[in-house]
């Protein structure tokens, strides 16, 4: 199911639609062989025998989804089928999008059915022990993660009644977490909830941490017990360099509106920053943006690439060139 939110990413990243067109036949094998395994209250679950493993946030703290109903599957799977749907329109076979529609929402309608807790307003999930003993029944606990409300809030419908909960579990460092890696949907809901702040403060503490260590890479795993003394764990992976999203679309402020960023949303969320400078690769050239603060303004220099259009939070658009502006974002 990552595989088509990657295509997706790249899909919005580069413009190139033939190469993703390419995969259709692939997605629709993977979402035929999701609806095989459709339990009878309407929810999606992994094969049974299957390892279904998120990342070692959650292995290494002795908890595993392997045969279990958990909800992070099915949100995962709602939004497979919107991205499906959207690449047939692309290659014009719309033709059915009701019925794909109809799945996303008897998936969405089941999986808080069986999963939202009616007192806490909060997911829970299913899950056994990672290393079960003799006698370890199948399932053992319901388990609250911010990985199951992060995907929630990017992939489905939060219940209105829902938004603050899933928010604050989202902030509350008691429940349990991804490790580096899954950090990126926390990160992302964070941002859709704009609560950049607590994502930059997550940042800095725990990447900060490879920092201060003196690394030179991220490695594998940084939340687990004994973090950097895992056995067999790797010093040099690059899914768990999470935080470069966020530094574009919140610090830097861009973000891709239309595919190959033919238009793209300037909005940038300093918090506590004096400064940033970075660049933003687009098809046509890079995208640089270099902010200061001033005050309670912003004053910016903007390089916009050949065919490209930066939409400005007052509803300005700039287009191909170099511009320097200013644009109010008061303190916090």
């Amino acid at each position: 199911l990552f595989v088509f939110l990657m295509l997706d990413d790249y899909y919005m990243a580069s413009g190139d639609a033939g190469t993703v067109l390419r995969y259709l036949d692939n997605l629709r094998r993977i979402l035929d062989a999701v609806e095989q395994f459709r339990c009878g209250d309407g929810t999606v679950m992994a094969p049974r025998g299957a390892w279904n493993f998120y990342d070692w946030g959650f292995e290494l703290h002795d908890r595993s989804f392997n045969g279990q109903h958990e909800s992070m599957y099915g949100f995962l799977y709602c939004r497979a089928l919107e991205i499906y749907e959207k690449f047939l329109k692309m290659a014009n076979r719309g033709g059915e999008g009701e019925a794909l529609d109809e799945k996303r929402s008897r998936t969405m309608r089941s999986t808080y059915r069986r999963f939202l807790n009616p007192e806490t307003r909060l997911l829970e999930d299913d899950y056994r022990y990672y290393h079960p003993h003799e006698n370890a029944p199948e399932t053992v606990g319901r388990l609250v993660s911010q990985l199951s409300h992060a995907l929630a809030v990017l992939y489905s419908d939060v219940p209105a009644d829902c938004r603050e909960t899933f928010a604050a579990a989202l902030a509350d460092e008691e429940i349990a977490k991804p490790d580096l890696y899954l950090q990126s949907f926390v990160l992302r809901a964070l941002h859709k909830l704009r609560h950049d702040r607590t994502a930059l403060e997550r940042i800095r503490r725990d990447w900060g941490t490879v920092i201060r260590d003196g690394g030179a890479t991220i490695r594998e795993i940084g939340f687990a017990p004994h973090g950097r003394g895992v056995p067999e764990s790797s010093m040099c992976h690059g899914f768990a360099t999470a935080p470069l999203e966020f530094f574009q679309t919140s610090v830097l402020g861009v973000e891709a509106v239309l595919p190959g960023f033919a238009q793209f949303r300037f909005d940038p969320r300093p918090d506590d920053l004096e400064f940033a400078s970075g660049r933003v690769p687009a098809p046509t050239g890079n995208i640089g943006v270099k902010w200061q603060r001033q005050g309670d303004s912003l004053l910016v220099e903007m390089a916009v690439p050949p065919g490209c259009t930066a939409l400005l939070p007052d509803g300005r658009q700039l287009s191909c060139g170099r511009h320097c502006f200013r644009i109010a974002v008061p303190r916090p």
